[in-house]
């Protein structure tokens, strides 16, 4: 073979790997761009996660700096916004949170209660700190008392358990 066979051979050969090449990425363009498509919608909802947790840090910050780490007792809080009613309290279940803190839960129950007097003490509960916050609710009216009933709600509370971040 001459040398310019061999060079004709190559640049033939070099051609030949260039559209196989190029018909090969034609073929395989679509598949990377979904997977692309994906990552794209991968590194998003990632990135919404870092913001959900960057919120939740702000939350445990403000939370950590509060002076009582526990919620006020519900019973005192009746005494104070209630005097003279009283609720059945039970305490529900704790469950863990983040950094120490857990979630305590409580349920009341009044037998019969003026929705105002009951929207008064719910108040106090919310602006304590740590704040009550009502997850629950359930009223029944009572004939007897058109501005009241009986309700029973279940509020939550974070308190420190202990620990650090």
């Amino acid at each position: 073979m001459t040398r310019e066979k061999i060079i004709a051979s190559l640049a033939v050969a070099a051609c030949v790997l260039g559209v196989a090449l190029t018909v090969d990425s034609v073929i395989r363009a679509p598949q990377f761009a979904e997977l692309m498509k994906r990552k794209y919608a991968d590194l998003d909802r990632l990135l919404t996660l870092q913001r959900d947790r960057s919120r939740d840090r702000a939350a445990i910050d403000e939370f950590d700096k509060l002076p009582a780490k526990t919620p006020v007792a519900l019973s005192g809080l009746v005494n104070t916004a209630l005097p003279g009613n009283r609720p059945a309290i039970h305490q529900r279940e704790t469950r863990p949170a983040e950094a120490g803190w857990s979630i305590r839960s409580v349920e009341i129950s009044f037998d019969s209660i003026k929705l105002a007097d009951l929207a008064r003490f719910l108040v106090k509960a919310e602006e304590a700190r740590p704040p009550w916050r009502l997850a629950e609710f359930n009223a029944t009216a009572l004939e007897q008392s058109p501005a009241g009933g009986r309700v029973s709600v279940v509020l939550e509370a974070l308190e420190k358990t202990g620990g650090t971040r």
